[in-house]
């Protein structure tokens, strides 16, 4: 009987996840959490970047890790990008970091969602990096 219940439950997380990538953050939030005919007000959930470069770094593959949060559900994945353009990697609510490159000297900017089991998305979060060119050169400081 236990591996039925996980099976069901893995099926839920599976049409989570596939729901998050065919239609993205805002693909559903309009229908009562609750089930019922009671009109309920869903609250976005929240993210945040817990880890990962920001300002100048040399390294050209940084590595970004987030934690999210859903005060009325439970968050049931993420999307991650880039840049302020393009398109969302869309990834299940165990994925929490993502490591990019190698990318060339630039100024980039991570952002990531979350979306919650009512298919509302939480403002992204970010953070700002600008890749350096590597030198090779040590700063020499003098007290």
């Amino acid at each position: 009987m236990a591996t039925i219940h996980r099976r069901r439950a893995l099926g839920l997380v599976l049409i989570s996840i596939l729901l998050l990538c065919l239609v993205g953050c805002g693909g559903g939030g309009g229908a009562p959490a609750n089930g019922g005919d009671r009109e309920t007000t869903n609250s976005p959930p929240t993210v945040t970047v817990t880890a990962g470069p920001s300002g100048e770094t040399a390294d050209t593959t940084p590595s970004f890790s987030w934690s999210g949060s859903d005060s009325d559900g439970t968050v049931v994945g993420y999307e991650y990008r880039m840049g302020t353009s393009g398109s969302w990697t869309a990834v299940s609510s165990s994925v929490t970091s993502h490591t990019f490159g190698p990318l060339p000297p630039e100024t980039y900017t991570f952002n990531v969602r979350a979306q919650d089991d009512d298919g509302e998305c939480s403002d992204p979060a970010s953070r700002a990096l600008t890749i350096i060119e590597n030198t090779g050169d040590v700063p020499i400081v003098i007290d």
